[in-house]
């Protein structure tokens, strides 16, 4: 009896290890940064404001120098590519078949930007309203209002086109690769004109993917092969430097300096150095982590990176930072908001201005509204007649965009000139001007 007793505790005993044991793996599992997707691009606006971006519509923000990080809500799906923080309020975002987002509120609200480029690569703004967009085939879009309207430009270059970077609005330069079966060659343009024209500076072997100036004259690249490619004198000439490595194949994906001294590149594998000489020579900072996407450092000390974690098909995003300059990385908290109900997002009255602008056949008209409305949007000629009325409905709160195609309520093309497009939306109401082209 006493046998029986005692097989019958150590049933019961192992139910209940077992019970804790699959319940602390579901916590652990629902509270582990492995339920991110992969993430490829870092930026901070401020000391304390940063934010990252990967697959599936992923955007992680921190407020307290990348200590802890918290999920934002995107108003997309997409894959995204890169994003970019002039400020704690203003930034962009890029993503997969042309998909640009704006923020003009710390990334609280997102807005698609209307946009014809699909294969865009890389963004760069100098602050609110002066930037570029980068396309692979050459195309370049340029805006000096934000990205509410853009001028479209091309470098002329039969290459790929992979990163862009200004120290100013003339100055600024690209890099990229050739084509396959010749893609290992290595392209640099400059432009002093703010785009609008760009030329080769030297050639050579090595396809570059990331470049960063810290001054007119002083600027970095990374891309294939363990080296990193540099210029002291504003790209007139160009000095390869070899990492202290044994990987003869590798690929570069992102460097960053914060000075003319301090600098760091990260890349596949165990790829991560720093330079503390402008980079002329790299050391290796021992870190548990490998396949780098993206690097930030606030400053000499504070720093995050991010990387692929996992193995196939298991791969996922992760993060560390350092407080030490490298010495020491943490994983920092990320808060898991993955069922944030977006229904309950908080939205705020915006009319964008439409794109493209001026236009010659469609243009888009984008607004959010924070509660559910009658929306009115019109279309008046400069002498204050109607001429059409494109959306008369009561919408939910949300982000919606309009299209209008140049024609009047009678289905008629309508003359070219200016025209104002009305927006009303409960009491809020704005107009903003258009200009048609014939």
């Amino acid at each position: 009896m006493n046998t029986q007793k005692i097989f019958l505790k150590i049933f019961l005993l192992l139910l209940i290890l077992i019970y804790i044991y699959k319940n602390d793996s579901i916590y652990a599992t629902q509270n582990n940064i492995n339920e991110l997707p992969e993430l490829y691009s870092i930026d901070f606006g401020s000391l304390t404001d940063g934010w990252i971006v990967g697959n599936m519509g992923t955007i992680i923000c921190t407020k307290n120098g990348g200590i802890s990080w918290d999920k934002q809500n995107c108003p997309t799906n997409s894959n995204l590519g890169s994003v970019e923080f002039v400020d704690k309020d203003n930034g962009w975002i890029i993503g997969e078949k042309g998909l640009i987002l704006k923020t003009t509120n710390g990334g609280n609200d997102w807005y698609i930007l209307p946009n014809e480029i699909m294969d865009i690569t890389a963004i760069h703004f100098l602050d609110k309203n002066i930037g570029w967009i980068l396309a692979l085939s050459g195309n370049i879009l340029y805006t000096t209002d934000g990205g509410n309207s853009w001028k479209k430009q091309n470098t002329g270059s039969s290459y790929l086109h992979m990163d862009i970077s200004f120290v100013n609005q003339t100055n600024g330069w690209i890099v990229g690769r050739g084509t396959s079966p010749a893609f290992n060659v290595q392209v640099i343009l400059k432009t002093t004109d703010s785009g609008n024209s760009w030329q080769s500076i030297g050639s050579g072997t090595g396809a570059l993917y990331q470049v960063h100036f810290t001054s007119k004259d002083t600027g970095y690249a990374c891309g294939y092969g363990p080296r990193v490619t540099l210029t002291k004198n504003g790209g007139k000439s160009w000095q390869k430097v070899e990492l202290p490595t044994n990987l003869l194949v590798t690929q570069l994906h992102s460097i960053y300096f914060i000075n003319n001294l301090n600098g760091w590149v990260v890349g596949d594998a165990d790829m991560i150095y720093h330079t503390t000489n402008s980079g002329l020579s790299w050391i290796q900072p021992k870190i548990d982590a490998r396949s780098f996407e993206g690097v930030y450092f606030i400053n000499s000390q504070i720093g995050v990176v991010v990387y692929r974690a996992g193995s196939s098909p298991n791969i996922y995003g992760a993060i560390k930072r350092t407080e030490d300059g490298g010495a020491t990385w943490t994983t920092p908290l990320i808060t898991n908001v993955k069922d944030k109900d977006i229904s309950k997002k908080n939205y705020n009255y915006v009319i964008m201005q439409n794109y493209p602008n001026p236009f010659n056949s469609e243009t888009v008209i984008q607004y959010s509204i924070p509660e559910a409305s009658h929306v009115m949007v019109e279309i008046y000629n400069v002498h204050g007649n109607q001429i059409a009325i494109i959306k008369d409905a009561v919408e939910n709160a949300g982000n919606y965009s309009v299209k209008w195609n140049g024609k009047n309520s009678m289905n008629q093309e309508v003359s070219g000139g200016i025209y104002l497009c009305k927006i009303q939306a409960g009491k809020y109401q704005k107009t903003i001007r258009m200009v048609l082209l014939k």
